[in-house]
């Protein structure tokens, strides 16, 4: 993995943005995600997992790696 960033803009699911490299990334470090999410979070919160060739940089030219969107 290259960069990722959690992205919740419901409070039930989160979607993960994920950068790797195609040559050493594996299919089953995915299943490896999804149980540590699920782990951390719990089954009730659902995990898209969305492969990105880039995640953009903020304005800070800082990457941010978490972004809750949830309205209350």
């Amino acid at each position: 993995v290259i960069h990722s960033q959690f992205i919740q803009t419901r409070k039930e699911e989160v979607v993960l943005l994920l950068e790797v490299d195609q040559r050493l990334f594996r299919q089953e470090y995915e299943a490896d995600i999804r149980r540590e999410f699920a782990h951390t979070f719990g089954h009730a919160t659902n995990l898209l997992i969305r492969y990105v060739d880039v995640i953009p940089r903020e304005g800070s030219g800082k990457y941010r790696m978490i972004k809750n969107l949830v309205e209350e």
